[in-house]
């Protein structure tokens, strides 16, 4: 909606990763919020009444896969994500999330990814991560 602002949004996650030399392939899940398609969800439901009066929550969760691509401390991430909890199912059901990480440290990284749904960005992404050794 123009001239609605920016609102904060919140992502938490889980990954598993398979190491083959240069590449990297990672399975995992996400919880996410996001306070602007709150907004817009209810202003959906005053300006249309799509929602009958009751706008859905903005939370969902997705599964997701991915593909890194290892060069030294730097990782070029490709990812797909499928939504599982999505009531307001106003977007397609999947999303796409290309970033970068980068490994500071052994086991602490930073890095930053576009959620987009086909070619519209939904929400850029700061990332601070650890892996855990199992």
């Amino acid at each position: 909606v123009p001239g609605s602002g920016r609102r904060l949004a919140w992502t938490a996650g889980a990954e598993y990763q398979w190491h083959r030399s240069i590449h990297i392939w990672a399975a995992g899940i996400e919880l996410m919020h996001n306070a602007a398609y709150g907004e817009y969800l209810r202003w959906l439901d005053i300006a249309y009444g799509t929602f009958g009066g009751r706008p859905p929550s903005a939370y969902r969760i997705a599964v997701t896969g991915g593909h890194l691509y290892k060069m030294g401390r730097l990782r070029i991430y490709t990812g797909l994500g499928v939504y599982i909890y999505d009531p307001a199912r106003l977007y397609a059901p999947f999303y796409l999330r290309p970033g970068i990480r980068y490994y500071p440290f052994r086991r602490w990284g930073v890095g930053i990814s576009l959620k987009t749904h086909y070619f519209a960005a939904e929400q850029a992404d700061l990332t601070l991560f650890y892996k855990f050794k199992f």
